[in-house]
């Protein structure tokens, strides 16, 4: 026999007992002695009435939380195990505040946010209209009213900064534009969603790189291929709303003009709207980027409203004649 003062110097047959012997000794101390007399006064207090009525009382949710925070104690961090239910918690707390997340993970017993990435790279996720997003969607509106299920899309464009990233388990690299006839960096990439029009929510569904802004013909196709995917949901899109970027209003006009071509044709009123599959929806331009636009025009230029000229002058004299009237303001900087 021989002693050693390390783990890594034994060798795999003496390693595997060791392990053994450690698992034998962990067991004993946790059914043997006061851990055995709390597991029986737990298992005891879980088959009381009471104890039942005040369970039966908790959501789904609370249920996971508690059930997370009494078989988590004293776990180490390393050793804690949480089902999927309980990383999906988890992560609808951490995507509502990651500042918030991180006092919590102080405090209670929850997964660290690395866990919880790893549960979000389980999602097969790729450019353009992404199956199951829309599965989920579908799933989820099947029981929302008709009221519920009106919607706007939405859709601008992000920058991003170059650069390449592999995908090992996918052997794929991230990073060029998709689909181009030769390899051109991605820095900006076209982002749609879908926003509910009586209700609060809202969930981005498709994202797309390309090198700059997106081609007119390239965003008019992505925009009907959104549309009908949207509608396939069961969902009813009414409007489309972007920014008045020059490649928008571009797609938009081709639009227009095809829907304005079947109107003509069927001898129907031409109003403007875009038709796709038999489904109307209107053009909104973002009301910032329309504010701005009026408030850069008025910088240099006048504007005639109701048979009245309007200045930028005259909104300068309003905050001047307004500031003079003391610690009551009627406008502000």
């Amino acid at each position: 026999m021989r002693l050693t003062s390390s783990v890594k110097c034994l060798t795999p047959n003496c390693r595997k007992l060791y392990k053994k012997c450690k698992q034998i000794i962990k067991s004993r101390r946790l059914f043997g002695g006061d851990n055995r007399k709390n597991i029986e006064d737990a298992t005891a207090l879980n088959k009381t009435k009471t104890f039942q009525k005040v369970v039966d009382k908790f959501s789904f949710m609370q249920r996971q939380f508690i059930s997370m925070q009494l078989s988590a104690i004293g776990i180490k961090k390393q050793s804690r195990r949480y089902t999927l239910e309980q990383k999906l918690l988890c992560l609808a707390l951490y995507k509502q505040s990651p500042k918030g997340y991180s006092l919590l993970e102080k405090i209670f017993c929850l997964p660290n946010k690395r866990t919880l990435n790893r549960v979000l790279q389980r999602i097969p996720m790729s450019c353009g209209i992404n199956k199951v997003f829309f599965n989920a969607l579908k799933h989820k509106i099947s029981e929302w009213s008709s009221t519920k299920k009106l919607c706007s899309i939405i859709f601008d464009e992000v920058q991003l900064s170059s650069g390449l990233n592999f995908i090992p388990s996918e052997d794929i690299i991230h990073g060029f534009v998709p689909d181009s006839n030769s390899p051109k960096f991605a820095d900006h990439a076209l982002v749609v969603m879908v926003r509910g029009i009586c209700g609060s929510w809202r969930q981005p569904i498709a994202y797309y790189f390309c090198e700059g802004t997106m081609p007119t013909l390239s965003l008019v196709t992505i925009l009907k291929d959104v549309i009908r995917a949207v509608l396939r949901t069961g969902l009813e899109p009414l409007a489309l709303i972007c920014d008045q970027g020059m490649t928008n209003q571009s797609a938009l006009k081709v639009l227009q003009a095809t829907t304005k071509r079947d109107q003509l044709r069927n001898g129907l009123i031409c109003d403007g709207t875009i038709s796709i599959d038999g489904n109307k929806l209107s053009i909104v331009y973002d009301p910032p980027h329309l504010l701005k636009g009026i408030r850069n025009n008025l910088l240099n230029k006048d504007m005639s409203f109701e048979g009245k000229l309007v200045k930028w002058q005259d909104i300068v004299d309003i905050y001047n004649y307004d500031c003079q009237i003391g610690n009551i303001r009627m406008c502000t900087a």
